[in-house]
């Protein structure tokens, strides 16, 4: 895959992750190195979290380094009021978003998420809401990779993780 740049925006880079058999496909957008690596550090602590807990799990990264992670669970009336948009109940992926953001709000700032189950409207709809560069899920449920890729004028990252991909320990 051709990124947007290296390290750094004067820089051409490119990865060879978005074959079939790779990590990673790219659903909708331009990655950069950073989104490449916070995208493969993310959904790793995504699903060994989810893997070794049974339950949705969602992580928010931000140039490499976790700013928060969460397990699906219930959110009290502030957190509620805070993120979650009107008229939408929230899927436990979507509360494990939000738990996970909550960890570190101003960090999570242009955050690259990732969650252990399929995107679903609910967590489409939180994430319309916050400023954030991309995502990587195992799957999107029809209709969210639209909503998604329209943020930031069409430039949002939607990346879909291989769930047959093992990496080397």
């Amino acid at each position: 895959m051709e990124l947007r740049y290296g390290l750094n925006p004067e820089q051409a880079a490119r990865a060879n992750l978005d074959v079939p058999a790779g990590p990673i496909r790219v659903v909708s957008g331009d990655p950069s190195y950073i989104n490449v690596l916070d995208a493969l550090g993310a959904w790793q602590l995504a699903r060994e979290a989810s893997t070794a807990l049974a339950t949705p799990v969602a992580t928010t990264f931000k140039h490499v380094s976790p700013a928060g992670a969460a397990t699906a669970g219930d959110l009290d009336d502030v957190m509620l009021n805070l993120w979650a948009p009107a008229g939408v109940e929230l899927s436990p992926i979507a509360t494990a978003y939000v738990r996970a953001r909550d960890c570190d709000p101003k960090s999570s700032f242009g955050d690259f998420v990732a969650v252990s189950e399929p995107v679903d409207r609910s967590l489409a709809a939180v994430l319309r809401t916050v400023v954030s560069d991309g995502i990587i899920a195992p799957a999107f449920e029809p209709g969210t990779v639209d909503l998604l890729a329209a943020k930031k004028g069409g430039r949002y990252l939607v990346m879909e993780a291989n769930l047959e991909f093992d990496p080397p320990a």
